[in-house]
């Protein structure tokens, strides 16, 4: 499974990623011509390349990719996130991390194919199965997607944080 990380997400997550094997791409050094762009450019430039996109924006891409399904245009998906779940600050980033490699391995391109999930966080215990398509609600007002804060950013020297193992 490949990834775009939105803009809000540091570039040093994508790069820890392919250092780690995944096919993930981040708006923010990668993808330059997407930063400032509308959210359905974002969604259709990652469909262009067959990418997930992650992003803690569930008040936007939630409707966008109800409104491509209803207008009948394919997508290849949308990982929520959250700042609840996975904090802004290096403990964060390396769970981050380890629950978007976990997610993408050994799952197709074509997985989240026109829907949308909200990542869980791996834990040592567990290992997650990709052996059933994605079932998640993508109402932006469910109590999980307001708990996070689609608005925040990156701050500067997360960019110089060391991701946890």
């Amino acid at each position: 499974m490949k990834l775009l990380l939105d803009e809000h997400f540091a570039y040093a997550i994508a790069e820890e990623l392919s250092r780690r094997g995944v096919d993930a791409v981040a708006i923010t050094k990668d993808r330059p011509a997407l930063a400032g762009q509308d959210d359905d450019v974002v969604l259709r430039g990652a469909t262009v390349e067959g990418r997930v996109v992650v992003t803690n924006n569930v008040r936007d891409f939630a409707p966008l990719v109800e409104s491509f399904g209803l207008n009948g245009e394919q997508q290849y998906g949308v990982l929520f996130t959250d700042d609840d779940t996975f904090q802004r600050g290096e403990s964060g980033i390396g769970l981050l991390v380890r629950s978007l490699e976990a997610f993408a391995a050994d799952r197709p391109d074509d997985w989240l194919l026109d829907s949308c999930i909200y990542l869980e966080p791996v834990s040592p215990s567990r290992v997650r199965s990709p052996s059933s398509r994605a079932q998640a609600s993508c109402d932006p007002t469910s109590q999980h997607a307001m708990n996070g804060d689609p608005a925040a950013h990156w701050v500067t020297n997360l960019l110089r944080a060391r991701l946890s193992a």
